[in-house]
């Protein structure tokens, strides 16, 4: 008895099996394989995508590399005129302020970059999301690459202060590119997270970008932590503290006053960069449907 051959799944069916079996192994160690396999297969597809929207930005924009310095130095004038002016005490530092306050700003700038920047990836390549399958990772990890373009071009403005004030950083300064990964790997761990988000739901982008407006107030980044009151609680409190401190302790003082902190925040940030990378994965299906 012959039968019938059974309906093909539609696109919606199709894409919903997907995710169930995603859910389903969630926790698997084969989960963790597929990833880092679709991961290294579409590393040329990364570099692609960076070399495109990199050309893209610099072509359009008449300031260039200019506009790497533009956010530093506006940041770093106000707070200066605010000193100045006796509106804001900042304390005793070991560096003159300019030199404190650009690399503090420079390693913020670099977790607000990825944040903003891996937030708006999905939302900002809709077609090629719902028309081609494709590790999504690819888009969230070349938005990232831009901001360490940017990092790398604020360093330079930072060599130029230590040099105009006559600071010599510590040997250790060698050591900063590991200190300020566990922020590279919080702000990629909310990129993934958020990305996957405002693909569905645009206004996260936008109270992404008013969250990152005002939390750079709550981190070292402008000023040291002060002794005492709600700032310092909340500064105390902040997971981006730690990193940042330690990025401004071993560039200026040649060690960090607080490891403790520091070690817990970098094993938190690995943890919440694999949970956060994972869950962006268990979604891709459902975030291409509703893109």
């Amino acid at each position: 008895m012959n039968r019938e051959p059974p309906e093909p799944l539609s696109r919606h069916g199709a894409e919903m099996h997907a995710y169930e079996a995603r859910t389903q192994a969630m926790w698997d160690v084969r989960g963790w394989r597929e990833m880092l396999a679709e991961l290294i297969e579409s590393r040329e597809l990364t570099w692609r995508l960076f070399r495109r929207d990199f050309s893209a930005r610099f072509r359009q924009n008449v300031g260039g590399i200019l506009w790497a310095f533009v956010s530093p130095v506006i940041l770093v004038g106000g707070v200066m005129l605010l000193r100045s002016s006796g509106m804001l005490n900042v304390g005793d530092l070991d560096a003159p302020y300019p030199v404190y306050a650009v690399l503090g700003l420079t390693v913020w700038l670099m977790f607000a970059g990825v944040v903003g920047g891996c937030t708006g990836a999905l939302a900002g390549a809709g077609d090629l999301v719902r028309r081609i399958n494709f590790p999504r990772e690819a888009l969230v990890l070349s938005a990232a690459g831009h901001v360490l373009v940017d990092v790398l071009i604020r360093l330079v403005l930072f060599a130029f202060v230590l040099a105009w004030f006559r600071v010599v950083p510590c040997w250790t300064s060698i050591f900063l590119p590991l200190v300020v990964l566990p922020i590279l790997l919080l702000g990629l761990a909310l990129g993934f997270i958020l990305s996957a988000l405002n693909a569905v739901v645009r206004d996260i982008g936008n109270a992404a970008s008013i969250v990152l407006t005002y939390l750079v107030f709550l981190v070292p980044a402008m000023y040291p932590c002060p002794e005492s009151g709600l700032l310092a609680t909340l500064m105390k409190y902040n997971p981006l503290t730690p990193p940042v401190t330690a990025s401004l302790d071993i560039v200026l003082r040649g060690t960090i006053t607080e490891p403790l902190p520091f070690i817990a925040v970098s094993l938190g940030s690995l943890a919440a960069v694999l949970l956060a990378w994972r869950v962006f994965h268990m979604l891709e299906p459902l975030v291409a449907e509703r893109v």
